[in-house]
């Protein structure tokens, strides 16, 4: 399976899950009360995902996404109280500031220079994703920006004909191409 093939499936296949699921309930056709218990274990795989796809630089939005989901799914298997997740909600402001300074501390490795990528992807998830690409062979892009930004940078690259193709999604985030 193609890495741009498999990279859509993640992204687009909850969203389209989610939507089958809610047509079902409503029609009837299919009881999916007890589903809805594991809702948020796909935001705790989503952050997990994101985390390794991008090498462990975008910190801050994937570690965020895995704390509060996954302290929603401990509240839904019932192994910890709801009222926990109200005195807890400090803490996420806490390891908010403490994975943006370590963001910051780590900006320069977060802009990579993609040498011989023909057609660099970007998955970011509450983050900021950036790659500079400088190739002779320069075919395309895919970008996805959840609640962030995916910027590709383009000016030092050849494109050739026909035009190189940037596949571009972004949900409640920026995208931006560089030329």
């Amino acid at each position: 399976m193609s890495e741009r093939l498999s990279s859509r499936i993640t992204t687009d296949g909850p969203i389209v899950l989610i939507g089958v699921l809610l047509f079902l309930n409503t029609t009837g056709a299919v009881e999916t009360e007890s589903i809805w218990a594991w809702f948020p274990l796909p935001f705790v795989l989503i952050g997990v995902w994101s985390l390794v796809r991008n090498e462990f630089r975008n910190l801050a939005g994937s570690v965020l996404v895995i704390a509060i989901a996954g302290a929603f799914q401990l509240r839904n298997l019932g192994l910890i109280d709801g009222g926990a997740i109200g005195t807890w909600w400090p803490l996420y402001v806490v390891l908010f500031g403490v994975l943006i300074a370590v963001s910051r501390s780590r900006r320069e490795t977060r802009v990579q220079l993609a040498e011989n990528a023909g057609e660099p992807t970007i998955i970011d998830v509450f983050g900021i994703g950036s790659r500079r690409v400088s190739t002779e062979r320069f075919t395309g892009s895919e970008l996805v920006a959840i609640f962030g930004d995916a910027v590709v940078d383009v000016r030092e690259a050849v494109l050739p004909l026909p035009p190189a193709l940037v596949d571009a999604v972004s949900v409640f985030g920026d995208v931006e191409v560089r030329d």
